[in-house]
């Protein structure tokens, strides 16, 4: 997965990026994610004088019995969700327009089996989503797991940059869920939720990190959640009713 932004690579932009990624918050109502995903094997396009900023994705999902054993471990890597969706949130997020809040993490079927109960709403009983925290102050609460099946515990953590091994920072979002019937979990999608500013000429957000959390927005702000990386899986990941199956997903920066 890469994405290249016209501008030289440069140290600053890159703690920028990892700083801002690795916000932590809650889930908003889930904006749809009917866009065409890049493809991890794009041809890069050549720019002069450098060869731009690359986003890796790579992701690993467990899944274990009741009893804590290992069944299956499956590794893939994915690709960004482009265009309108995280190219949006990228520039909102640098040019101030959008205040990002936290994170979320879907596991989805295109199976009719029902992985992870919901309200009755159409089309989301196949959908398992993994937030940062379920209660009353979150916006997991009071917009998006009113209708999805949520679990919490998602963490997200800025892994600095080693010097010493010449490692990247990155960015790791881990969290587990347990499906209450059993299925085939067959595509997979990260999601950047926060606030931004709505109507025609949105201007920047004066809202912070703490105040979209927890809900205290004025009028002109909006929740939204982004997608940004998204893959379907060349091998659906088989589970059954009560194993735990835990995502690991880390976003690295070069």
């Amino acid at each position: 997965m890469k994405l290249h932004i016209g501008f030289r690579r440069s140290g600053a932009l890159l703690a920028l990026i990892a700083f801002a990624l690795a916000a932590m918050g809650a889930i908003a109502q889930e904006r749809p994610a009917a866009r065409q995903t890049a493809s991890e094997g794009a041809p890069a396009a050549h720019r002069p004088g450098g060869e731009g900023l690359k986003i890796h994705g790579h992701w690993k999902i467990e899944v274990r019995n009741p009893d804590g054993t290992l069944v299956k471990t499956y590794e893939f890597e994915n690709s960004l969700v482009t265009p309108g969706a995280a190219d949006e949130m990228l520039s909102g997020l640098f040019s101030g327009t959008f205040t990002q809040a936290g994170w979320s993490v879907v596991a989805s079927s295109t199976n009719p089996t029902t992985l992870c109960p919901t309200n009755g709403i159409a089309g989301a009983n196949n959908s398992c989503t993994i937030v940062p925290a379920l209660g009353t102050n979150t916006v997991a609460s009071g917009a998006y797991c009113v209708s999805y099946a949520c679990f919490g515990g998602l963490t997200a953590v800025g892994v600095p940059a080693n010097l010493t091994t010449n490692t990247s920072s990155y960015l790791q979002l881990q969290g587990s869920f347990t499906p209450t019937a059993s299925g085939s979990v067959t595509s997979v999608q990260t999601n950047t939720i926060g606030c931004t500013s709505i109507g025609t000429n949105p201007g920047v957000s004066t809202v912070t990190i703490s105040q979209c959390y927890n809900g205290l927005i004025p009028g002109t702000m909006a929740f939204i959640s982004i997608p940004f990386t998204a893959a379907t899986l060349s091998t659906p990941v088989n589970v059954l009713a009560g194993q735990l199956v835990t995502i690991t997903v880390n976003i690295s920066f070069s």
